[in-house]
């Protein structure tokens, strides 16, 4: 089959899915960002080598907080539901 058939053929319409390992790796990508990349340097500056043990249970918490962010993401499924619906909620609570 050529590439343009396969086109044809496939169904071309986003699928509203993902995986919990999906919705895990955003979730954590959008609460940590790039500050931890820096952070290593006075760390380990302050804790020597207990940092390591530090990194492992900063990782269970961002975990655990990339799980809930997931949750409440399949709960409220709509597009910017993480930042509209939140800010519309709390912006309409304090006008009323």
């Amino acid at each position: 089959m050529t590439d343009e058939q396969l086109l044809a053929e496939s169904d071309n319409r986003l699928r509203r899915e993902l995986s919990t390992q999906q919705l895990m790796f955003i979730s954590i990508g959008s609460m940590v960002g790039s500050g931890w990349m820096f952070a290593v340097l006075s760390a380990s500056a302050v804790a020597g080598p207990a940092v390591i043990l530090s990194w492992l249970i900063a990782a269970v918490l961002v975990i655990s907080m990339a799980l809930n962010y997931a949750e409440t993401a399949t709960m409220l499924p709509q597009t910017g539901a993480s930042s509209a619906i939140h800010t519309s909620r709390t912006a309409a609570s304090s006008a009323s």
